[in-house]
C-alpha cells in the first residue's frame, strides 16, 4: 500500500519517480499503481535570486489537478520494490524541460492519490554531478600529467571530499573558486576554460599558474542537478558561504534580508568560517605560495560574464591596479574570438558604479573574495552577469551547451590576458 509521500528526481539521464509502499495487516506490499504525468512549462521553478521574488511554484503545483487535459497515464502495473520503495523511472522526457507527476493506487474501492511533484530534466553535459565533475579534474591531470595536479583541501557538511587543481607554476599563482552558492558557475566553466588554455597557452603556465578550487558547494549544488528548482544557494546547514568568511563580521540587509536571520538567503552562519566548505576554502588560499590575485565566479547559474565585484575600495592604494586588471579581463572578455559567439551588452569600463542592487546598502561582507584581499592585498573579485543578451539564458536556467562551451572560451581569453600581465612582471608578480 502507499505510505508517504511522492519524490522525483534525476537519475542517469531520466528522471526517477519513487515513493514508498509497506504491507499493512497482511497485505502484499507492492500492489499495483498508476503514474500520471503532465509537462509543466509553465511554471517558475525558481526560489528566487538575490532578493528577486521567487516562483511561487509550491503553491501553484499544489494546486494542479489530474482531470487537466495535458495529464497522461504513463504506466499501469506493478513497480520494481526494494526496501519498501517502488520507483518509476521516465525515459520519455526532454532536456529542459519540467514536469509534474502523479501516483494513484485502488484497493477495495478506495482511491489513493500521493502527489503531485515537480523535477526538470536538466543536460548532464551543463550541470555535472559530483562524480562527473571529479571525473573531469582527474581526466584533466591525465591529459596534461606535467602541468596538472589534483589535491583534495577539505570536506564538506555532508562529508564529500572537495577537490582543488594545481595548474603550471605554484611558485605565482592565481586564484580560481567556483560554486560557492550552489546553483552558481563551477566546474563545467572552469574546466573547460582551463583545458582551452592548457592546449593553446601551456608556455605561459611555465611562469604563472593556476591554484583552482571549481565546486565549493559541492552538496546542495548536487540537488540542482538533480532536479530541483532553481536557484539554491545555501549549504545544507542554510549557510549562505559568501557570508561566511571572516571578513568584516557585521549585521547587515543586503538584498533586503538580514544576514543574521537563519531563514534569510543570505544567513552569514552563527560565528565566521563555521562551514566545513568555508574552512576548506581557508585552507585552499593558505597552500597557495604567491597569489597575485583571485577570481571567484559568481552569478545565477554556470556561466556569467564580466561584471567584477571588487574585495578592494577607492580608499585603497592598490585601486588603481585593481581596477587595470580589471579592464584587462573585461577587454579580453568581450573582444571577438573565434568560436565565441557574439556579446551585446552595454559597455563597461573601471571602476564603474555599484550594481543597482548595491545602491542602499553596499557590497556584502564575509565574502571570499573580500577576505582573500584583506588577508594577502591582492586583487580580488567576484565575477557577475553583465547583462548581455545572449546571456539572458543564465537568468532563466536556460543555458545550452553551445553558449556554456562560448563563454568558457571567453573567460579562457579573459584569463590568458591575466597571466600575460603577471608574465611580464605585473604588480607584485
Amino acid at each position: 500500500m502507499i505510505k508517504g509521500s511522492l519524490s522525483a528526481k534525476v537519475k542517469d539521464g531520466k528522471i526517477r519517480v519513487y515513493f514508498m509502499q509497506r504491507a499493512d495487516s497482511g497485505c502484499e506490499p507492492n500492489l499495483p499503481v498508476k503514474v500520471y504525468r503532465r509537462p509543466a512549462d509553465e511554471i517558475n521553478f525558481s526560489t528566487g535570486m538575490c532578493g528577486d521574488a521567487p516562483g511561487f511554484w509550491t503553491e501553484y503545483i499544489e494546486n494542479q489537478k489530474m482531470d487537466d487535459p495535458r495529464v497522461s497515464l504513463v504506466f499501469d502495473g506493478v513497480l520494481p520494490y526494494e526496501n519498501s520503495f517502488c520507483e518509476y523511472l521516465d525515459a520519455d522526457t526532454q532536456v529542459g524541460h519540467i514536469y509534474l507527476y502523479w501516483v494513484t493506487q485502488e484497493i477495495d474501492g478506495v482511491l489513493t492519490k500521493i502527489g503531485p511533484v515537480a523535477c526538470k530534466l536538466r543536460d548532464s553535459e551543463v550541470w555535472w554531478s559530483y562524480e562527473r565533475s571529479v571525473a573531469e579534474m582527474k581526466k584533466l591531470c591525465e591529459e596534461f600529467p606535467a602541468l596538472v595536479c589534483m589535491q583534495e583541501f577539505g570536506e564538506s557538511t555532508m562529508h564529500r571530499k572537495i577537490y582543488g587543481l594545481k595548474i603550471g607554476n605554484q611558485e605565482k599563482t592565481v586564484g580560481l573558486a567556483g560554486a560557492i552558492h550552489a546553483s552558481e558557475p563551477g566546474p563545467e566553466l572552469l574546466v573547460r576554460a582551463l583545458r582551452f588554455i592548457l592546449q593553446t597557452r601551456p608556455v605561459l603556465l611555465e611562469k604563472i599558474g593556476f591554484a583552482v578550487l571549481p565546486e565549493v558547494n559541492v552538496d546542495v549544488r548536487e540537488q540542482t542537478v538533480l532536479g530541483a528548482p532553481f536557484y539554491l544557494r545555501k549549504n545544507p546547514n542554510g549557510v549562505d558561504l559568501n557570508r561566511n568568511f571572516d571578513w568584516q563580521w557585521k549585521k547587515e540587509y543586503v538584498y533586503g534580508y538580514c544576514n543574521e536571520d537563519p531563514d534569510a538567503s543570505t544567513y552569514h552562519g552563527p560565528f565566521a568560517a563555521s562551514e566545513n566548505e568555508t574552512q576548506t576554502a581557508v585552507r585552499f588560499v593558505k597552500e597557495m605560495a604567491h597569489p597575485l590575485a583571485m577570481f571567484v565566479f559568481d552569478s545565477c547559474s554556470v556561466i556569467t560574464e564580466d561584471w567584477l565585484l571588487f574585495g578592494s575600495n577607492p580608499t585603497e592604494n592598490c585601486w588603481d591596479y585593481d581596477n587595470h586588471i580589471a579592464n584587462l579581463y573585461s577587454q579580453a572578455f568581450r573582444a571577438d574570438h573565434p568560436e565565441c559567439g557574439t556579446f551585446t551588452a552595454a559597455p563597461m569600463h573601471y571602476p564603474m558604479q555599484l550594481m543597482e542592487c548595491f545602491e542602499g546598502t553596499g557590497q556584502p561582507h564575509g565574502t571570499f573574495e573580500g577576505w582573500v584581499h584583506e588577508q594577502y592585498g591582492i586583487p580580488s573579485y567576484s565575477l557577475q552577469g553583465a547583462g548581455s543578451e545572449e546571456g539572458r539564458c543564465n537568468s532563466d536556467d536556460q543555458v545550452s551547451r553551445e553558449r556554456l562551451d562560448q563563454w568558457s572560451r571567453r573567460h579562457a581569453y579573459a584569463l590568458i590576458a591575466i597571466l600575460e600581465e603577471f608574465g611580464k612582471g605585473g604588480k607584485n608578480a
